[in-house]
């Protein structure tokens, strides 16, 4: 009878020994599933920061001052309601929700960072929402007029954005909900300042018939190929100033093929200059002009620039009326050209403003060396030239671009060779290339192009070699040290790590049982006496004789 007694304890006592290691086996695994369920759902992908920069040398501080970001993510509330909460959020908006009045609740909600969508494909040119571009324009202002303590990241989106981005949405409409939520991370360390950076440019020459150079007049065609906008890791810049770069190479490649052949030389020079800094107030021409022999200078009988041409119209910046019979007949040609060919075209004239140390058009760098200049662009006004080029000037009717072209070659063709039309020289295998076009329209539509951020490796700086020196002779690639008053910050371009985390409901859930786990086994220690004396009086009622005689009974 003792025997099968102690029996019953021991089994007893088995089963609750399996029960509690079963059920410790049961937590750990949940808590190692937790653990691997959001290393699993892990998403990754580019971001680009809204621009950090100091003005007057670290005296003015601008944009978003901070690049690092840790924090749940949630939907914006578009209708201003709901986007208050006791932890700063990093909130997502899509840019065609995006309104006035709702940029200014976002900015004003202070979120630990936002995270703006643009669509994979964008519209047509002139096909953008004017509501869209006018915000897009206040949140420019807003960027480089102010300092903000959060960052704002744009990202193009992709089919994994786009689920969780409607996965926020749901959750902004039903707060309780067991669906999964994210993390926004960007782990970088904080932006510092940019290393000294240097600008580079890249010129190319075109000798007359039968002239000395020293002697001969010169035609100079100018265009900078670098971009600058508060995106500065995203801007493309396709038309400012994808479109005046690739309009130089073309005219390089056209004239290059007619002077190769000594009964097509033209009877002046032809000068092209590739350069960097545009956005930086031109300066790389303006250290092109620096540093170039004087009698080289001296034999440039005009310089026309070029800068945002693939638009419908164009006009023809000049800084002064001429007083040269000459020049008066060049521009003349400008004119009746354009008539010719259906081109809305108009002389837009403007005076230096030598009180502004901002230039307003590139010509005015050479004006300031006495060099009659003009800048041929399809933008009636100038703008701040650091938001000259829009994060949403991402592609361009390739097809008006090749007519602008081929107006440029058109007028140029005329002043050199001293004739009427000559759209004869540009037909058939020597007229317009337009997969060579299309080639550099789409690397430019690829290709950030903001010089600071600019590596003297980078692979433009090389193709812009390689396709001078096809066309050109004495090609040269000069670089000179940035020295400006303006200072920008590094993480311009990042990656952005999207973890998911289970909602409070989920928790409340997992905790419940293991809060009534934790408290049974505080209960059990803590009245061990009371649970001996049960489990007595149950063995005896389940049939035993009598309970257990303790050791010092027996």
């Amino acid at each position: 009878s003792t025997q099968s007694t102690w029996e019953g304890i021991f089994s007893v006592g088995r089963r609750r020994n399996m029960f509690c290691l079963h059920f410790n086996i049961w937590i750990v695994l949940s808590v190692v599933a937790l653990i691997l369920d959001a290393v699993g759902a892990i998403h990754v992908f580019d971001v680009y920061r809204c621009i950090q920069f100091d003005m007057d040398k670290g005296a003015t501080q601008l944009g978003c001052r901070k690049s690092y970001l840790n924090a749940a993510a949630s939907a914006f509330n578009v209708l201003g309601s709901n986007n208050t909460s006791p932890a700063k959020q990093a909130f997502v908006v899509r840019l065609e929700e995006l309104t006035n009045a709702t940029l200014d609740s976002l900015l004003s909600s202070a979120p630990a960072g936002v995270l703006l969508l643009l669509p994979a494909t964008f519209p047509p040119p002139g096909q953008l929402a004017h509501a869209t571009l006018a915000t897009m324009k206040r949140l420019e202002a807003r960027v480089m007029g102010e300092a903000l303590d959060f960052p704002i990241y744009f990202a193009v989106e992709d089919l994994k954005l786009g689920e969780i981005f409607q996965s926020l949405k749901h959750r902004l409409l039903s707060p309780i909900s067991s669906a999964d939520d994210f993390s926004f991370i960007v782990s970088e360390r904080e932006a510092q300042p940019v290393p000294k950076e240097k600008v580079t440019s890249f010129q190319g020459h075109l000798s007359g018939h039968g002239q000395d150079d020293s002697e001969a007049s010169t035609i100079a065609i100018v265009s900078h190929y670098d971009t600058f906008g508060f995106v500065p890791g995203f801007v493309k810049g396709t038309n400012t100033n994808g479109a005046g770069a690739t309009a130089l190479l073309e005219l390089a490649r056209l004239f290059g093929k007619l002077y190769r052949n000594p009964t097509t030389k033209g009877s002046r020079n032809l000068a092209y200059l590739l350069s960097g800094g545009g956005r930086l107030n031109y300066y790389g021409t303006r250290q092109w002009l620096a540093h170039t022999d004087p009698a080289v200078l001296d034999a440039v009988e005009f310089a026309l620039c070029l800068e945002s041409i693939a638009g419908h119209a164009l006009y023809l910046h000049v800084s002064r009326k001429p007083k040269d019979n000459t020049i008066r007949h060049l521009y003349q040609i400008f004119n009746s050209t354009a008539q010719r060919m259906g081109i809305p075209f108009e002389f837009v004239h403007k005076k230096i403003n030598v009180s502004h140390s901002e230039m307003a058009w590139e010509h005015e760098a050479f004006a300031y060396k006495k060099i009659i200049a003009a800048t041929l662009s399809d933008h009636p006004l100038a703008t701040h030239q650091l938001t000259r080029s829009s994060v949403l000037d991402v592609s361009i009717h390739q097809p008006t671009l090749e007519r602008n072209i081929a107006f440029i070659a058109e007028v140029l063709a005329q002043y050199v060779y001293g004739g009427k039309s000559q759209e004869g020289l540009f037909k058939g295998s020597a007229g317009l290339n337009r997969r060579h076009i299309q080639s550099w329209v789409n690397f430019f539509a690829t290709t950030p192009r903001a010089t600071p951020y600019l590596p003297s490796n980078a692979p433009l700086f090389t193709a812009f070699t390689k396709t001078m020196q096809r066309h050109l002779t004495r090609v040269t690639r000069e670089e000179r040290e940035l020295v400006t008053d303006y200072t920008f910050y590094t993480n311009a371009h990042s990656q952005m790590h999207v973890y998911t985390t289970k909602p409070v409901l989920f928790d409340v859930a997992l905790m419940l049982p293991i809060l009534a786990y934790l408290l049974a086994i505080n209960y059990y220690f803590q009245k061990w006496k009371q649970v001996k004396l049960f489990q007595a009086l149950l063995l005896v009622k389940l049939g035993f004789k009598q309970a257990p005689l303790s050791n010092k009974r027996r």
